[in-house]
């Protein structure tokens, strides 16, 4: 999305805001950045105090966007991918039947800070740090043993899984495109980091199943929700920003980088038009 660029006068108040912003608050953005990169949060007043700006507001809308429930067997969750809308489902017959029918509280992730990074390779990152209550992603895990064809008996079956609390890490990372745009070219791009990480605690017994599965889906899962929506335009823009730069009602979270392009020569710099640089990135 492209965006107006402030008017001179606007600039002088946004940098008016920001000297009273950061004398009344300090800046945390320096301790949350992800290991391989360097912020530029904390270096640039302007994109700082945008970014905190923009944070609650961004926190609600997630919020108000994530499915309260998502997978199967249960009414009112957002349908999973997996037979019966599971999370995960995988059944060998004469072997065994394990299933993560749905995951709780997906939207009860509060956002606490947003901070731009650049990766080793020079490539701008939004890094989001976000928080579970200890209550939240509850998932139904089902693991039976099968003895015949489609005759199962249950091993055990919890609807508590993963509860506890946990702090999630989603880092975007933006290519520049030809047009002068920061965008996110691929999903390989976006990375997700939960802490403590999501672990199956109980014996799966005798048969030869690797848990990992289950919770790597659910990591899957966490991730490709949270993305969805911080492609979709659902931010709406906090007052000061809108008397500094003209803007749509709502926006992307994926589309602030060019959005902080616009108050910030130095995020400009990296991405002018006809600096074409996408790069290879690691899967996540």
């Amino acid at each position: 999305m492209k965006f107006p660029t402030p008017t001179t006068f606007a600039t002088l108040l946004l940098l008016l805001s920001i000297s009273s912003s950061v004398c009344a608050t300090e800046s945390t953005t320096s301790n949350q950045q992800g290991h391989g990169s360097h912020s530029l949060s904390s270096s640039d007043p302007i994109v700082d105090v945008v970014l905190r700006q923009l944070t609650p507001t961004i926190s609600q809308a997630l919020q108000s966007a994530l499915p309260e429930c998502y997978g199967g067997g249960k009414a009112g969750c957002t349908k999973g991918s997996a037979k019966h809308g599971y999370v995960y489902r995988k059944h060998k017959k004469w072997a065994y039947k394990v299933y993560a029918a749905h995951v709780d509280g997906i939207n009860t992730l509060s956002t606490d800070t947003i901070s731009l990074g650049e990766s080793n390779d020079g490539r701008l990152q939004l890094v989001a740090h976000g928080t579970y209550p200890k209550k939240a992603l509850a998932t139904d895990i089902y693991v039976g043993e099968c003895f015949t064809f489609d005759k199962c008996s249950k091993i055990w079956h919890n609807n508590d899984n993963f509860q506890g609390g946990h702090a999630v890490k989603l880092t975007l990372t933006f290519d520049c495109e030809g047009d002068g745009l920061f965008a996110l070219t691929s999903e390989s791009n976006v990375s997700i980091e939960i802490a403590p990480p999501l672990v199956i605690h109980e014996s799966v017994g005798k048969i030869h199943f690797d848990v990992m599965s289950i919770t790597a889906e659910v990591k899957k899962a966490l991730k490709g929700l949270l993305l969805k929506e911080m492609e979709a335009d659902i931010v709406p823009i906090p007052l000061p920003l809108k008397h500094i730069i003209p803007l749509p009602e709502k926006i992307a979270v994926t589309d602030i980088p060019n959005l902080l392009a616009k108050v910030s020569d130095g995020i400009a710099s990296k991405c002018r038009p006809g600096k074409h640089a996408v790069l290879e990135s690691n899967d996540s």
